[in-house]
């Protein structure tokens, strides 16, 4: 037989599993803390957890990683520069270092100022020393990139930095987000480049010679290379493994999905058997992006959020989290100690990083017994005492805090739709999921195999790639202009724009497709041309034609 190996390294845990090829079924799971100061570490103890036997029998790894999402957040990454082309970007940046150089092509894509090549060596020499990375963003680009081309040339002639062009890591308009998406994927490509060599050093260690794939955010795979190139892309790329994994363990078109972490919950909704996109491209640590990605809501609860008593003993979970007492004094066999130490982390005197979680009080009422149930049950006694409740209204209470929150998240998320299920995933669902059906009167499906439906998503997924290909009549010459994001064509007719652009986005999507190992893929165009009424609908004027071309299927090394 052979095996898929999916990986994904969440806030609190690094889930694998062994997906068999053929039957799609999990052949063996495992999870292991995740090592938030070097992930590579997780990963490898995940995979020993495994108990591979035969790793001739692996033939795919897949990884969905929060790396890089985490690395927006938290502000971390290279120091990149910015060249901005055309028009100055007035918004704040992403970066310190920021130059603005005259050439500018309209939104038609026709030239209206010359590229002032000695602003851009000058630009240049003023930030040579300061970055490590560099942006070239032209408005319109995306129109016509002859000048982002040549500026990006003119830098490689004076040095070997590393130099992206906005429109090659964005299709869209939309000036400011363009450069904010490009700006944030060069400071992350040493980031996600250490993380592959440590992935592959670790396989190569274990003999594992399969290829490598990412899980991107919208759920789709790419090569190792291409996260290298675009690193931007694996941003939600855990929250979106989940997705998947949901949809693969319940084979369902329609539902609810709640991945239920340690540290945050994860909501979208699959609509059609297909997770639904943010088509305005996702927001990561307040910047808005043009990354496609599955439209998620997420908010700050888990099995590990942090319980907290108010001044009028109200009790609320997270958003921060903590390591569960029961982890925290998971050694502990002395009484007093036990005591004494429970009390000093209930009252916060002591020990900052723990704190009664929802963990805890599944050990105490006997849904969980994985680490020092008897820490929690004592801690449950420092709770009541300081509410002045018995210990019963006291756990009752407590849960009542914690599925609320659960509750309120589901109707915040704007993704529960009358007459579908709700799929509740990740390790805290067996647990509370059943109770929350039972107060709450939904419809609730808990997938075997759900604690590490991340795993499984970061496994089942598929190779798509997307063009798409606008086309506008010029209303002076009367010519039909072709965008194609990497190239700007005129044509005499609409018909052989049509014609031309069509077959030249199978071309690329073709390419594209091989290039990411997928050969065996599906082919599919839609044309759309659009007309605008008239005042009163006596006739219609042409707007413009959208074309989208799509190539999907599954690697080429897995022998279904």
């Amino acid at each position: 037989m052979f095996y898929i190996l999916g990986i994904d390294t969440g806030g609190t845990y690094t889930d694998g599993v062994l997906i068999e090829t053929l039957s799609k079924k999990v052949w063996r799971k495992a999870k292991a803390l995740t090592t938030k100061e070097n992930l590579i570490t997780g990963i490898d103890n995940c995979i020993e957890s495994l108990g591979i036997k035969d790793v001739s029998e692996i033939e795919l790894v897949c990884i969905s990683t929060t790396l890089a999402t985490n690395a927006v957040v938290e502000d971390r990454g290279c120091n990149t520069g910015l060249i901005s082309l055309g028009k100055e970007v007035s918004e704040i940046l992403p970066t310190q270092e920021y130059y603005f150089v005259n050439g500018l092509f309209n939104i038609q894509g026709k030239l209206e100022c010359e590229l002032d090549e000695d602003g851009v060596r000058e630009a240049f020499a003023h930030m040579k020393d300061k970055v490590d990375a560099l942006v070239i963003s032209g408005y319109a680009s995306v129109r016509n990139p002859e000048h982002e081309l040549r500026a990006k040339s003119i830098i490689r002639e004076l040095s070997n930095i590393s130099v992206v062009c906005a429109h090659e890591i964005v299709g869209n308009l939309g000036y400011y987000k363009r450069t904010v998406t490009a700006l944030l994927n060069a400071g992350l490509i040493p980031i996600i480049e250490e993380l592959i060599a440590d992935i592959k050093h670790v396989l190569e260690k274990r003999e594992i010679l399969a290829p490598l794939m990412i899980v991107k955010g919208d759920g789709n795979f790419m090569t190792a290379k291409s996260a290298m190139e675009k690193p931007i892309d694996t941003i939600l790329s855990g929250p979106a493994a989940s997705i998947m994994g949901a949809m693969h363990l319940c084979d369902i078109k329609d539902a609810t999905v709640i991945d239920i972490g340690g540290t945050t919950s994860d909501i979208a909704l699959i609509e059609n058997g297909s997770v639904n996109i943010n088509h305005d491209g996702a927001v990561i640590g307040g910047w808005r992006t043009h990354v496609r990605a599955a439209d998620i809501y997420t908010v700050g609860i888990g099995g590990d959020s942090r319980l907290r008593i108010g001044d009028h003993d109200e009790l609320t979970f997270g958003p921060d989290k903590a390591t569960p007492v029961s982890l925290f004094l998971n050694n502990e066999n002395v009484e007093e100690t036990l005591i004494r130490k429970t009390d000093d982390v209930i009252n916060g005197n002591a020990g900052a990083t723990s704190g009664f979680t929802p963990t805890d009080l599944a050990h105490v009422i006997g849904l969980c017994n994985q680490w020092n149930g008897k820490a929690s049950s004592v801690a449950v006694d420092a709770i009541r005492y300081r509410l002045h409740d018995d210990r019963e209204t006291c756990i009752d209470q407590i849960e009542k805090a914690f599925l609320g929150t659960i509750k309120s998240a589901l109707d915040d998320s704007r993704k529960i739709k009358e007459g579908i299920p709700i799929i509740a995933i990740g390790a805290p669902s067996h647990a509370w999921m059943p109770r929350m059906e039972q107060k709450y009167n939904f419809t609730i499906m808990v997938p075997e195999h759900a604690d590490v439906a991340n795993a499984i998503g970061a496994s089942v997924g598929r190779i798509e790639e997307i063009i798409e290909i606008l086309i506008r009549e010029d209303r002076i010459t009367g010519k039909y202009i072709g965008f194609l994001g990497i190239k700007r064509e005129e044509f005499l007719t609409l018909e052989e724009a049509k014609k031309t652009c069509v077959s030249e986005g199978k071309r690329i999507v073709k390419e594209r497709a091989m290039e990411a190992n997928c050969a065996d893929y599906e082919l599919l165009e839609d044309v759309e041309d659009v007309y605008l009424d008239s005042y009163g609908g006596e006739e219609s004027f042409y707007i413009e034609t959208r074309i989208r071309i799509v190539a999907a299927g599954r690697p080429d090394c897995i022998n279904e």
